[in-house]
């Protein structure tokens, strides 16, 4: 088993000891020793000890019988005695004697290279590499072999989705001596702050980042890694061009092939999202090719997601479609749940574009059953927004709205990490090519000068000071701005309080004296343009003083009140009430003559008559007196129009109240100058 280990880790070590030195009783022995060890410590990490024991006895069994066939008796019978003498002598191994510090040093370093593309692999060397760090006194690792170890340790805990614990782990050697050991550090801890979107911290992060890079070797494949997942970073941020910067600093000319896949995935990324290149770009399709020619199936997939999705947002659903069915096996074999998720999200989104409701709903569902884990994603907003067209489109308008719902109570999910990307954004550094060549020549003598050294401190506190600027003059003129649409607001509700003091009566809410004048003259030349009559309706309370004085102030504001219920009931839309005095009302009746006006005002005259208290104990028996006149008489002059109704008002007083009048000329002195049925004025 430790020999299968060792040579799938490609480091050749001791690979045909067990059947070469078969007959070593000693040798043999301590093989077992290190298999029962091994498998005790992946245990921990794995099975149950009820799982483990089951798992050494059939490998002891197995391994005893594979050798059976080839051993003669004896020394079966021979291996069989050790076998069972091993419960009974297990002695803490020998490791330092197997792997040399320079056999160790490969395996750790294969593990970083491999701890992405081959996690099987990698569980297994990091079981391996815990053994010799549990072993140390006899391993006698170096303090950078045993920080190593510790970041690998925090990876595990990372992928497996403990990411409290995987900080915490990164954070113990953030103050290395080494400075390799610190980039590592903080690359990891970056790498965590972007996946749960953490921006808190970030800055600090990529400054502190960025200064330990400038320490190492332009060909130190950590200073690469440092450099692209500052791109990495900014891409999140939505800054495309600031993320090229970072990526243009990178010395390829030494990276492996996993590093170059994962550059040319940001970089592919950042062209899509800076515009320089469309989906289905050479550059896009080669980067996938390349990938998925030396193993990297998982950055390859992502690769292949994000350029379907770039299809489906120029429209281009049929390729989008044929892009995705292409990899289908591929990446929902990837063994990342994101990327089958996403997947099925975009396949629906396309669907549904293209109106294939069938197979839209086949996606959908496959989609809603991984959804679980990615709530707060916004694939899980586009997956809402689809069901919601695609729902629409099916005519299930209560499905439709219930995605609908789902769709903003996500949207509300993800504003505030939305909120904390764009704060982020805008304090971004490092915001101009000229600005990133600037930094790349520091960071170059840097290496060499600690002059060099205080001209980037200052540089980039310079530049914090700009983004400081700039950032609170934002804040400034947002806080100016929301003050000045406060105070427009408070302005627009004071003048409409005066407006309406000023148009309407205080006590029954109908129209003032001097703004019911004012707008009638524009209610009859209206009805004039439309060659309709208006009527006007003067009312007058006869003797309104004997209700203040027998029943007192309030029960004569109630009857004023009142009026304006009893105009109401008219139910004529057109007509506008206004109270001109004391005690006096007028009402304009449009499209209608003195006559059906006159039917009105003895509606109204009976309403009064019958008038009583809120608690029906007090009978007012009110009275008014009322004058009607109509255009057609005055000839659509406003001025006549009121004067001609007040004067039949007048008239009913004289004849004793209590009764309706409607205007005739002879009450009026314009029948003096009236020749042939025309008004002529005389000066």
């Amino acid at each position: 088993m430790l020999a299968n280990r060792q040579s799938s880790a490609q480091i050749n070590i001791n690979s045909n000891k067990i059947v070469a030195n078969i007959s070593k009783l000693t040798n043999f022995h301590s093989k077992f020793v290190i298999l029962f060890k091994l498998l005790s410590r992946a245990n921990k990490l794995i099975y149950t000890k009820k799982l483990m024991k089951k798992t050494i006895n059939k490998y002891v069994c197995c391994t005893l019988k594979s050798i059976a066939a080839k051993l003669s008796k004896v020394n079966l019978l021979l291996l069989i005695l050790i076998s069972l003498s091993i419960p009974f002598a297990i002695t803490k191994p020998a490791l330092a004697n197997h792997l040399s510090s320079s056999e160790i040093d490969a395996l750790i370093k294969h593990s970083i290279e491999i701890r992405l593309s081959d996690r099987p692999q990698f569980n297994e060397n990091l079981v391996l590499l815990e053994s010799l760090e549990a072993n140390d006194e006899q391993a006698q690792l170096s303090q950078k072999q045993r920080e190593l170890i510790l970041y690998l340790r925090g990876y595990a805990f990372a992928i497996s989705g403990k990411n409290e614990q995987a900080i915490k782990i990164y954070k113990q050697f953030e103050h290395s001596s080494n400075s390799e050991i610190r980039v590592i550090s903080l690359t990891a801890q970056l790498n965590m702050a972007i996946l749960y979107n953490d921006y808190s911290n970030s800055f600090a992060l990529i400054d502190s980042l960025l200064n330990d890079a400038a320490t190492l070797d332009d060909l130190n494949l950590h200073k690469n890694n440092a450099y692209i997942m500052v791109g990495y970073f900014y891409n999140d941020l939505g800054k495309f061009q600031l993320a090229l910067n970072y990526f243009s600093l990178i010395n390829r000319s030494t990276m492996p092939s996993k590093e170059l896949c994962t550059l040319a995935h940001h970089q592919a990324l950042s062209y899509l999202g800076a515009k320089q290149v469309t989906a289905n770009d050479e550059f896009i399709l080669k980067s996938i090719n390349d990938c998925n020619l030396i193993g990297e199936v998982i950055i390859a997939n992502s690769l292949i997601i994000e350029n379907a999705n770039a299809l489906i947002a120029e429209q281009q659903y049929d390729l989008a479609i044929t892009s995705l069915l292409e990899h289908e096996q591929v990446i929902l074999t990837g063994g990342f749940i994101m990327h089958n998720f996403s997947f099925h999200v975009l396949l629906t989104k396309a669907y549904t574009a293209q109106k294939k409701l069938l197979a839209a709903n086949i996606s959908a569902s496959a989609a809603l059953e991984l959804i679980k884990n990615h709530t707060k994603t916004m694939y899980a907003l586009e997956l809402f927004d689809s069901l919601t067209d695609l729902y629409l489109l099916d005519n299930q308008p209560e499905k439709a709205l219930n995605y609908a719902q789902q769709h903003h109570k996500t949207k509300q999910l993800i504003a505030d990490i939305e909120l904390r990307k764009k704060m982020a954004s805008a304090m971004a550094r490092h915001q101009t090519v000229e600005q990133s060549k600037k930094l790349k020549q520091l960071l170059i003598d840097n290496s060499s000068s600690i002059a060099n050294d205080e001209r980037l401190r200052q540089e980039n506190t310079n530049l914090e000071q700009s983004v400081s600027l700039h950032f609170n003059i934002i804040i400034g003129l947002f806080l100016f701005c929301f003050i000045l649409y406060g105070l427009t607001f408070w302005l627009k509700a004071y003048h409409q309080g005066l407006l309406n003091k000023a148009y309407k009566d205080p006590l029954t809410g109908l129209f003032s004296r001097r703004y019911f004048i004012d707008s009638l003259a524009g209610v009859i030349y209206q009805e004039k343009s439309l060659q309709q009559h208006l009527s006007l309706i003067t009312l007058k309370l006869d003797d309104f003083h004997r209700i203040n004085k027998d029943y007192g102030f309030e029960h004569g504001d109630y009857i004023l009140k009142q009026m304006k219920v009893f105009f109401t009931k008219l139910q004529n839309e057109k007509a506008a009430y206004g109270r001109t005095g004391a005690t006096e009302f007028c009402i304009a009746l449009r499209n209608t003559d003195q006559i059906k006006a006159g039917v009105v005002a003895n509606k109204l005259l009976q309403q009064l008559r019958i008038l009583k208290s809120i608690d029906g104990t007090i009978d007012y028996k009110i009275t008014a007196s009322i004058g009607v006149s109509d255009t057609k008489i005055c000839n659509y002059v406003p001025k006549n129009l009121l004067s001609d109704s007040n004067s039949a008002m007048q008239v009913a007083r004289v004849q004793g109240k209590n009764q309706v009048v409607e205007f005739e000329l002879s009450m009026s002195e314009r029948s003096k100058y009236i020749i042939e049925d025309k008004l002529t004025y005389v000066f």
